[in-house]
């Protein structure tokens, strides 16, 4: 009996036997809506021994192995991003965190919400002292379930972004920013930086920032920038990313991560000239017309068109012409007038052109010149003059007409003509007079020619000018115009040179003759 009740106490003590015994907690168990974020889950294994034994014996008993977690969807406003984790042998005591990839709803309420958790793990749940392969396994699933707390707190959202800002040129930017959160929001300002150089704000600067005071959840605030586009820049998206900075309802002071937000500028302000047709001629007064049209995509106001020669000889009326406001897509017509000097040389000649104008902000501005060539004429003499009557005998007068024809594009007025005439020609009646003539409109003038009665018969010249008033009111006198005149004898032809002579002699012959008689 002493024998059996000395070798029992040994029997007992020969098996180990226990099991782990896994709880499973949450370091930082506060999320916040609309973040996406990991949730550390850590184990506690205080492990559960039945039998007890030689300590590795009960370490082995105590220890999950092969151990795996798997957070479950749930009521809670999250998306689990992680899958099944391993997370290996967990013996007694506190294992490493176990990260969860999750992202919180944008409209989750604040509140506390249980999240379950799958845990799968193998053990040893008793151990032979006398044999080490006498070894019993055992396989465990079991749920745990750890919470989270959904913060009521300040977040932000950009809602909205628009510009009015042009490649090359300044405009505003517009930043719509929400509180989406549950919880308002003191003292805030919204900063607004560009990462690009091609784009600064204010002044030239990279960060431009916006004080909005309060901010109650569900409330939208807009701030606006000056924003400028370089002139060498893109046109593309530009990235702008914004910043809220307020105190929280605990008087906390808080800084959002970068909402990432963006503006395209307009293209490049331009304008195109076309259609342009001119009637310069030299040595007169002529006009170009044509049309601006804005190419570009924002509005030019209060537009001047202004034309820029440097060029002798030619010289503009006027220098700039209104256009007024020039929508995107929209032309206008323009005219100069040009005085061409009479030392100007025919041919293609070349006129620059700028438009001036207000941007959207107010701001003057210049357009990039404007090029287009025009054709000057060769210099067209105002009148053309017709003999109609232009034959006198010699000996004689004549009535001379003469058709006058304007052969400009303006009417003229208070027209007179001058006649100059060489011997063997003479005029009495050297002037006339045309009240107006209208552009290709003739009149008839008329003046007394004579011509000598030595005169051989031929064609003589004469020559007459004009001066007249032009539209403007400028008094001109014309070029020099020749006509041939023809002088032509007798038709009696006049007694004949011999037979006169010798008439003559013939009396002075009788006459001496009856002077002898007498004597």
């Amino acid at each position: 009996m002493l024998l059996v009740a000395a070798v029992a106490p040994g029997v007992v003590a020969a098996s180990v036997r226990g099991s782990p015994d896994l709880d499973l907690y949450l370091a930082d168990n506060r999320v916040t809506p609309g973040e996406e974020t990991q949730l550390s889950v850590t184990i506690q294994n205080t492990g559960d021994i039945d039998s007890g034994g030689s300590p590795a014996n009960e370490a082995r008993v105590t220890t999950a192995r092969g151990t795996t977690l798997e957070m479950r969807e749930s009521n809670a406003p999250i998306t689990i991003k992680s899958g099944k984790v391993a997370a290996g042998s967990v013996p007694e005591g506190t294992s490493p965190p176990i990260p969860f990839s999750v992202v919180v709803d944008e409209d989750a309420e604040p509140g506390t919400y249980t999240i379950p958790i799958r845990v799968s793990y193998t053990y040893t749940n008793q151990i032979s002292d006398r044999s080490p392969f006498a070894q019993q396994q055992r396989s465990v699933s079991e749920t745990h379930d750890v919470t989270i707390v959904v913060e009521e707190e300040s977040r932000f959202e950009v809602v909205g972004t628009s510009s009015d800002a042009s490649v090359g040129d300044s405009g505003t930017v517009t930043v719509e920013v929400q509180n989406v959160g549950s919880a308002p929001a003191e003292d805030a300002t919204i900063s607004v930086q560009s990462p690009n150089s091609d784009v600064t704000l204010g002044a030239g600067a990279q960060t431009a920032e916006s004080f909005v005071g309060s901010w109650a959840a569900g409330e939208t605030k807009s701030v606006t920038y000056r924003v400028n586009v370089a002139d060498d820049a893109e046109r593309r998206s530009y990235s702008l990313q914004t910043t809220v900075s307020y105190e929280n309802e605990e008087g906390e002071q808080v800084q959002t991560s970068p909402l990432a937000t963006g503006f395209v500028p307009s293209g490049a302000q331009e304008f195109d000239i076309g259609n342009v047709e001119s009637n310069l001629r030299v040595d007169a007064e002529g006009t170009i017309r044509g049309q601006i049209a804005n190419t570009g995509d924002i509005v030019a106001r209060n537009a001047v068109l202004v034309i820029d020669t440097q060029t002798q000889n030619l010289n503009p009326v006027e220098t700039e012409v209104a256009l007024g406001t020039l929508e995107p897509g929209q032309a206008s017509e323009f005219a100069f007038d040009i005085e061409v000097g009479e030392e100007a040389s025919a041919g293609p000649r070349q006129f620059t052109f700028h438009l001036e104008y207000r941007n959207n902000e107010g701001e003057k501005r210049q357009s990039d010149p404007l090029d287009t060539q025009v054709a000057v004429g060769e210099k067209k003499k105002e009148f053309s003059v017709a003999a109609v009557n232009a034959t006198v005998t010699g000996g004689q007068s004549t009535i001379l007409e003469v058709a006058v024809t304007n052969n400009g594009d303006e009417t003229l007025t208070d027209i007179s003509a001058k006649l100059f005439a060489d011997s063997p020609l003479s005029t009495s009646d050297d002037e006339a007079f045309i009240q107006s003539l209208e552009p290709g409109e003739t009149a008839t003038i008329e003046f007394a020619v004579s011509a000598d009665a030595a005169a051989l018969e031929k064609n003589y010249p004469i020559s007459m000018d004009f001066q007249y008033d032009n539209q403007q009111g400028d008094t001109k006198l014309s070029d020099t115009y020749q006509l041939p005149v023809q002088v032509t004898e007798p038709e009696d032809g006049g007694l004949p040179v011999i037979p006169i002579a010798a008439g003559a002699l013939a009396i002075a012959l009788i006459g001496l003759y009856v002077l002898y008689r007498r004597q």
